[in-house]
């Protein structure tokens, strides 16, 4: 269904609506005409307040939209670009670090190995 469709069926939903509660009131209500006027004027009133307050909320909605969609497309892309380059530092960084921690683990595996008295099972088991 097409956004101008969508409107048209609650408008008309509304204005049925509408209808239908006025003519429920005249009916049942006991009420002289003048208060009927008045409570009709008074629920027109509300009921044209409620429609105000629900387009300027859809107004502000639809301008937070925008502006979270503004905000997304133009700082997204270069956050998870600078994110991406940062990983990519951190690990060229890392991995001197990491070779040196390997070669020294390799090495005390191996001095232990080369205790006197000492298996090299139980070394590497300890």
């Amino acid at each position: 269904m097409t956004k101008q469709r969508r409107k048209a069926t609650f408008g008309k939903g509304l204005l049925w609506g509408s209808v239908l509660g006025l003519t429920t009131v005249l009916l049942t209500s006991k009420k002289s005409g003048a208060q009927r006027r008045n409570e009709f004027s008074t629920y027109v009133d509300g009921l044209t307040s409620a429609t105000d307050n629900v387009n300027r909320s859809v107004r502000k909605l639809r301008t937070a939209l925008a502006t979270l969609h503004h905000e997304i497309s133009h700082n997204a892309v270069p956050t998870i670009d600078a994110l991406k380059k940062d990983v990519t530092d951190f690990q060229f960084q890392a991995e001197p670090r990491l070779n040196a921690l390997k070669d020294q683990t390799d090495q005390l595996q191996n001095d232990l190995n080369d205790l006197p008295g000492v298996e090299p099972t139980q070394a590497a088991e300890h």
